[in-house]
């Protein structure tokens, strides 16, 4: 059994029984100590954190492995005005591995890993300035392979009302979308 202080105060077993595997009680204490690093971030269920900002919902996931002998935490964002039952993951980015033994040494790492990745600020006023700016700057990732992010962009902007960022918005997603290569489109859309 390992004992690990928690930065909310008093020793917890981190793990109970098998070592190097998380338990349910510890999956408790992990998501309690990522939700004191992220004071906008309020717990979802466990191993989730969320934060709402307008119709945009940022979770932090803490993504536990198969085996529950690690868990990778992972940014991301669902936009409500999308049609349900639909559930996106956009804008995503993550953290390193931690594994039950590292966990008290290393989350607070993680935690501002994180929040340097994250595409819109995790704490703080939100603009709908900065949230088409983070949009724009993760356009500019390599291995982006969906439109949903895109549309995501747009009918957050379509949401705010505003005609000016609609159009600014809608501009640049055809400038981005002409820039992928023809053969990720439909060429032929008749029915076979």
């Amino acid at each position: 059994m390992i004992i690990i202080q928690t930065s909310y105060g008093g020793n917890h077993d981190l793990i109970e029984g098998i070592e190097g595997i998380y338990t349910k009680k510890d999956k408790a204490v992990i998501t309690r100590d990522w939700e004191s690093q992220f004071n906008e971030f309020k717990k979802y269920k466990p191993l989730t954190i969320s934060n709402r900002i307008g119709p945009l919902i940022m979770n932090i996931m803490l993504k536990m492995s198969r085996a529950g002998n690690f868990y990778t935490p992972v940014l991301y964002v669902h936009n409500l005005c999308r049609e349900f039952p639909c559930f996106t993951m956009t804008l995503r980015c993550n953290a390193g591995i931690v594994s039950p033994e590292q966990h008290d040494k290393i989350y607070i790492d993680e935690t501002i890993k994180i929040k340097n990745k994250s595409y819109i600020p995790v704490n703080g006023d939100i603009t709908i300035d900065t949230v088409i700016e983070g949009y724009e700057r993760y356009f500019k990732n390599p291995v982006m392979d969906s439109y949903l992010d895109y549309e995501d962009l747009v009918l957050f902007c379509g949401w705010t009302g505003q005609a000016d960022k609609i159009e600014y918005t809608l501009k640049l997603v055809y400038k981005e979308i002409k820039k992928w290569p023809q053969e990720r489109f439909l060429i032929n859309q008749e029915v076979l």
